[in-house]
């Protein structure tokens, strides 16, 4: 049984005998990529045994807003089985020295954001997009595998008109010099809305960009 000393673990929360792959995921985090990696064991489970591992509270309860998924919840991870890290923490690849361990590459601009960038540890990479696919291929200098999420809105009533939709979190400096450049322009910002906030800003407007 791979071991996560210093993490709390206790007794499993469900039986891990069989357990193929094992998805760790920061426990009551609700945003983007905590919902994809719900998608990824819910999905993996229809075709064998998955489970998700909650960092860094163990047994955390699986969040309201996916709890219509199928997630067993796991205190500890049988050797052998796959383990899938977010790109937040690559360290914890230590952490599980009997497993084959892969990141996945949910943001590449969240990388080092909790001061872990040590990929000696990882066997795979994992990543959710094109873009985060090229910087693990020329910055890292590795391949990768593409595995995607889906998303799904809430259907909204508002009427599309003369508008742009823009995501300020994913600026790269290019964003806010079109913004300005373009008076003319009704921009709405995807920031702080929850599901149907973003089903009807992106409603609302013509273009996404």
């Amino acid at each position: 049984m791979a071991g996560v000393e210093g993490l709390g673990v206790g007794p499993e929360a469900v039986a891990v005998v069989g357990l193929k792959l094992v998805v760790v995921c920061p426990g009551g985090a609700v945003t983007g990529g905590p919902h994809a990696m719900h998608q990824l064991v819910h999905t993996a489970n229809k075709f064998g045994s998955a489970a998700m591992m909650y960092l860094p509270d163990i047994g955390s309860p699986v969040p309201e807003q996916y709890r219509g998924y199928d997630i067993p919840i796991t205190e500890s991870v049988p050797d052998g089985a796959l383990v899938v890290l977010p790109e937040i923490w690559p360290d914890l690849a230590k952490m599980f020295p009997y497993n084959r361990v892969a990141l996945w590459w949910l943001s590449v601009d969240n990388f080092g954001s909790h001061g872990q960038r040590n990929l000696s540890g990882i066997d795979l990479h994992l990543c959710q997009s094109v873009y985060a696919a090229r910087h693990v291929k020329f910055k890292v200098g590795k391949p990768s595998l593409m595995l995607t999420d889906w998303v799904t809105l809430p259907k909204s009533e508002v009427r599309r008109g003369p508008r742009v939709a823009i995501n300020p979190a994913k600026d790269a400096g290019l964003l806010r010099r079109f913004v300005k450049a373009r008076p003319d322009l009704e921009f709405v910002e995807l920031r702080g809305l929850d599901a149907q906030g973003v089903a009807d800003a992106l409603g609302s407007c013509q273009v996404y960009v």
